[in-house]
Protein backbone atom coordinates (compact mmCIF):
# COMPACT_ATOMS: atom_id res chain seq x y z
CA UNK A 1 0.00 0.00 0.00
CA UNK A 2 1.38 3.52 -1.26
CA UNK A 3 -0.08 7.04 0.08
CA UNK A 4 1.17 9.72 -2.37
CA UNK A 5 1.50 12.40 -2.30
CA UNK A 6 3.13 13.08 1.37
CA UNK A 7 3.19 15.82 2.34
CA UNK A 8 -0.55 16.28 0.97
CA UNK A 9 -2.72 19.07 0.58
CA UNK A 10 -5.82 18.37 -0.79
CA UNK A 11 -6.13 15.01 -2.03
CA UNK A 12 -4.24 11.86 -1.06
CA UNK A 13 -4.04 8.89 -2.99
CA UNK A 14 -3.35 5.35 -2.26
CA UNK A 15 -2.41 2.74 -4.28
CA UNK A 16 -4.05 -0.63 -4.54
CA UNK A 17 -7.02 0.72 -2.31
CA UNK A 18 -10.27 1.24 -3.93
CA UNK A 19 -13.22 1.03 -1.81
CA UNK A 20 -12.11 0.40 2.17
CA UNK A 21 -12.99 2.49 5.39
CA UNK A 22 -10.72 4.17 7.13
CA UNK A 23 -10.04 7.08 10.60
CA UNK A 24 -7.50 9.42 10.44
CA UNK A 25 -6.36 10.22 13.85
CA UNK A 26 -3.94 13.61 14.61
CA UNK A 27 -0.92 13.45 16.63
CA UNK A 28 -2.34 13.54 19.64
CA UNK A 29 -4.42 10.31 19.19
CA UNK A 30 -7.73 11.86 18.54
CA UNK A 31 -10.10 10.79 15.46
CA UNK A 32 -10.19 13.49 13.34
CA UNK A 33 -12.06 12.29 10.21
CA UNK A 34 -13.20 9.08 9.08
CA UNK A 35 -15.40 7.36 5.92
CA UNK A 36 -14.70 5.26 2.91
CA UNK A 37 -11.50 5.71 0.26
CA UNK A 38 -13.42 6.35 -2.72
CA UNK A 39 -11.37 5.67 -6.27
CA UNK A 40 -8.30 5.18 -4.00
CA UNK A 41 -8.71 8.66 -2.91
CA UNK A 42 -9.35 10.51 0.32
CA UNK A 43 -9.85 14.51 0.86
CA UNK A 44 -7.99 15.72 2.96
CA UNK A 45 -8.61 19.74 2.69
CA UNK A 46 -10.45 20.49 5.94
CA UNK A 47 -7.52 18.71 7.76
CA UNK A 48 -4.73 21.16 9.72
CA UNK A 49 -1.60 21.43 9.07
CA UNK A 50 0.51 18.75 10.91
CA UNK A 51 1.25 15.16 11.41
CA UNK A 52 -1.45 12.10 10.54
CA UNK A 53 -1.61 8.59 11.09
CA UNK A 54 -4.04 6.90 8.30
CA UNK A 55 -5.52 3.30 9.03
CA UNK A 56 -7.69 1.35 7.02
CA UNK A 57 -10.18 -1.01 8.32
CA UNK A 58 -9.24 -3.89 5.91
CA UNK A 59 -5.41 -3.43 7.06
CA UNK A 60 -3.05 -3.72 9.95
CA UNK A 61 -0.53 -1.43 9.22
CA UNK A 62 -0.84 2.09 9.99
CA UNK A 63 0.71 4.94 7.39
CA UNK A 64 2.07 8.35 8.61
CA UNK A 65 1.18 11.12 6.52
CA UNK A 66 2.14 15.17 7.03
CA UNK A 67 -1.15 18.11 5.97
CA UNK A 68 0.74 20.78 4.43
Amino acid sequence: MKLYPNPATDIIHIDGVDNSNFVIYNAAGQLVKSGEVQKGEITVQELVKGQYILKLKDQEKAIKFIKK
